[in-house]
């Protein structure tokens, strides 16, 4: 029996041909783009879950507040981690790591700058899972001065000599011995690394200063112990070992402090969270948004439900067609449950031909989608066809829900009605495929607004002024490798016409910035700022072109000026310093009593000195000639390649043996939102691609209608009608159904984005021009789908059009 059932479902395929490919073909490309999201969503879900008794691993984080200033950090002092083994039974081992980007190490001729090194403690690989190749994970980095590689790093120093024991020299010529080689990092890991170093190498991770937070710090709790417990034990670990020391140095009570409406206190991070849920001043790597996995989430279940409206509109709205075969299997002794089986049987087909279309597409696109998003999803991967089952099931299901109007309400008609065509166009069938078409097209409507606005935000980003001018700007990086020669590479470069000027600056927006706590002049030591802090040259300021409110900037002209400082306009006003020139800014006391005092010689305006998620905070300008990270470059020739090679010819006189590295600025700049300008490509290309599908259905559905009025149009064609006249007829009722679905998608679309642009410190204001955009779209597609059909219906020759059926 089920045989029978499958030939004559196979005959009813190849007989509606055109209904039939584009059923396959719509429920084909939605099944495809539902199960690449969640391949791509079951990859960001998966971050370091490779880590063994990852749920037991937590990132230790500071949260505080002093003087309505909120601090958020991932870092966490010096002596946290020892203290935190040595006196909580609960936590079975500790790590402090520490990134260093732009490191440059020697072995022999090949030198190489690592932008992925990172410090970190011998219980690295107790706290994460890494597999060794050579070496002893137990005293891989227990010794100062040794450092553990990947394997593609030692192949590229070492090529196929054996490096474990070999001696690689870092650029303060500070020699390291390799003790182990690991495979590589897996990808799916909230940080990266080529190389690790021994922490104990260094002399500032073995200070005892709790109020310094320069180390990532994460725990692992032994098996059973509750995270949320042991975070309850913070505050007296604070008030033991922070309390005293910050009683020595801004001279009040650490219970005064909190009670002035202040705060300070360490939280768990659970390991899992930090690549979704996190994003805080201080963390190691650029982490992704769960809010951008629930919207493609959303965005899979709209595309395959619009695929799976269009199989079930042309699935009901063929079922009238096939009204009379119901009567005669009905008169030949069909019985109900009979028919159910025989339509349930042919749905279930197609959907079953279009998972096997599915899956040679997905075949086929995986490598560039791949490419596209960055991943490295393998297609026959355990992990993600654990996902398989799920989509044949829901495969079944749609081809049920499919079958379901011409398997139970069709099969229930009498056979004489059935025979006589009475059901051909009842209300309740046109209102179904009517509901259908506008639920499709709002979904894509609110698709199409929602990525056109997310367009929008990061078009502004990335085209706001921020306060400086990161035109025309080339950044040579690593600094430090000029030395004492920093002043003659300066000189050289302005003797060349093309360039204007070159400053020297600590930071830009992509970089970590350090924060440190000033007391305004004539204050009590309690009125403490936190501000954050930039070290500059002289001619920085000129070289970006950022405008003073007051003052003067920095010069070499002033040998005093190493002990004054410019505030921004926001440090200015959150201090409640009136006049601010010839006064000055404190730090808090040191060991011995004393304070740093700054001079206040000019007030800079405001501008975006981190990235456009964070409000302007209060920063504090100091200058330092020599030794910064980035030297600017401004130059006014229309060849940068000319400029590059200046700046290089120079840099190697100057710098020696030191690597030139160099960026442009408004490029650099543009890379800090790749992440969101990636998502909104990826929202456009699926929203798209649910556009797409919602026309194939649109486009079968005309193809239905125009052949349900075959003698109609031929009838009016007989009396006088023109081609246009019966095209705006068939075009009209689509029209309607689009502008419906506007008015339902608009609201739902612009509260979505209202919701999310509040995420942003500087945002657009939503405007009706995205909404507009996307009802014209949507209004141009679906005329132009439906008009093919009528132009082709209304062009037919009446006698024809008469003697159908």
């Amino acid at each position: 029996m089920l045989a029978n059932y499958l030939k004559i479902a196979l005959r009813n395929i190849v007989k509606f041909k055109a209904y039939s490919i584009i059923n396959i073909l719509g429920l084909a490309i939605g099944i495809t783009g539902c199960v690449l999201i969640v391949f791509f969503v079951a990859d960001e879900l998966s971050y370091d879950k490779f880590n063994e008794n990852a749920e037991d691993i937590y990132r230790i984080c500071l949260k505080a507040k002093i003087n309505d200033m909120n601090l958020n950090l991932a870092a966490t002092p010096a002596p946290l981690a020892e203290t935190l083994i040595r006196e909580y039974p609960e936590v079975k081992t500790a790590v402090r790591i520490s990134p260093s980007g732009n490191m440059t190490i020697r072995f022999e001729e090949n030198a190489f700058v690592e932008n992925r090194f990172i410090w970190a403690d011998s219980t690295f690989f107790d706290v994460f899972s890494v597999e060794f190749v050579r070496g002893n994970k137990k005293t891989a980095l227990a010794d100062p001065h040794t450092v553990v590689l990947t394997e593609a790093t030692a192949k590229k120093y070492f090529g196929n000599i054996d490096p474990v024991g070999k001696i690689m020299n870092f650029e303060d010529n500070t020699p390291y011995r390799v003790a182990a080689i690991i495979k590589e990092y897996p990808r799916n890991a909230h940080f990266q690394f080529d190389i690790l170093a021994s922490m104990s190498s260094r002399e500032d991770a073995r200070n005892t200063v709790w109020l310094s937070n320069n180390y990532q710090t994460y725990v692992k709790l032994k098996p059973g112990s509750n995270g949320g417990q042991f975070e309850k034990k913070m505050p007296a670990l604070i008030k033991k070992y922070i309390g005293p020391q910050f009683l020595a140095a801004v001279g009040t009570s650490f219970d005064n402090f909190l009670k002035s409406n202040n705060n300070y206190n360490y939280y768990l991070q659970s390991l899992l969270s930090i690549h979704l849920y996190s994003n805080i001043d201080a963390e190691i790597g650029s982490n992704s948004d769960i809010t951008y996995v629930y919207a493609l989430l959303i965005i899979a279940v709209f595309i395959l439900l619009i695929a799976c409206i269009n199989f079930m509109n042309l699935s009901t709205a063929r079922s009238s067609t096939r009204a009379k075969e119901v009567g005669i299997r009905k008169v030949l002794g069909s019985t109900y449950w009979q028919l159910i089986r025989q339509f349930l049987a042919e749905s279930i087909m197609l959907s079953f031909i279009s998972l096997i279309f599915s899956i040679i597409i997905i075949a086929v696109v995986l490598p560039y989608f791949n490419e596209f998003v960055n991943k490295d999803i393998k297609f026959g991967s355990v992990n993600y066809f654990t996902a398989i089952p799920l989509i044949v099931l829901l495969v079944v299901v749609v081809g049920v829900i499919a079958g379901s109007y011409p398997a139970f309400v069709l099969s229930k008609f009498k056979p004489i009605i059935v025979l006589k065509g009475k059901i051909q166009n009842t209300k309740a069938g046109s209102w179904l495929r009517s509901s259908l078409v506008i639920f499709q097209f709002s979904i894509s409507v609110i698709m199409f607004v929602c990525t056109l606005i997310l367009m929008q935000q990061i078009n502004y980003i990335k085209t706001k002024k921020l306060g400086y001018d990161k035109e025309n700007i080339l950044l040579v990086k690593r600094g430090w490798g000029l030395g004492n020669n920093i002043n003659a590479f300066k000189q050289e470069l302005l003797n060349h016409p093309e360039i204007k000027s070159v400053g020297g600056v600590s930071n830009f927006a992509w970089d970590a910035y350090s924060n440190t706590v000033y007391i305004p002049e004539g204050r009590s030591i309690n009125e403490r700022y936190v501000t954050w802090v930039l070290i500059t040259d002289s001619d920085y300021q000129k070289t970006l072109n950022i405008k003073m409110e007051s003052g003067r900037y920095f010069s070499n002209d002033y040998s005093a000026d190493s002990l004054t400082c410019v505030l921004n306009e926001t440090a200015v006003r959150l201090m409640g310093i009136t006049d601010p020139v010839g006064k000055s800014i404190s730090s808090l006391p040191m060991p011995d009593g004393t304070r740093m005092q700054f001079k206040i010689i000019g007030v800079i305006k405001d501008f975006n000195y981190e990235k456009l998620n964070i409000k302007i905070r209060p920063l504090a300008l100091f200058y330092t000639p020599r030794n910064l990270v980035y030297y600017c470059i401004r130059y006014k020739s229309d060849n940068p390649s000319k400029i590059i090679d200046i700046a290089g010819k120079t840099w190697k006189k100057y710098a020696g043996f030191a690597p030139f590295e160099y960026e442009f600025l408004d490029e650099s700049y543009s890379l800090l939102y790749a992440g969101e300008q990636k998502a909104s490509q990826i929202f456009l290309i699926f929203s798209m691609l649910a556009i797409f599908i919602a026309c194939l259905g649109l486009f079968g559905l005309a193809a239905f209608t125009t052949e349900q009025k075959t003698k109609e149009i031929g009838i009016r064609k007989t009396l006088g009608a023109s081609v246009k006249q019966i095209v705006i007829m068939l075009v009209n009722k689509f029209i309607k159904y689009v502008i419906v679905a506007n008015i339902i998608a608009w609201p739902i679309a612009y509260y979505v984005m209202n919701k999310w642009i509040e995420s942003f410190a500087y945002r657009i204001e939503i405007g009706i021009w995205p909404f507009l955009l996307a009802a014209i779209f949507a209004l141009l597609i679906a005329s132009g789908t439906v008009i093919y059909q009528a132009v082709k219906a209304a062009s037919a020759n009446p006698i024809e059009s008469l003697k159908y059926e």
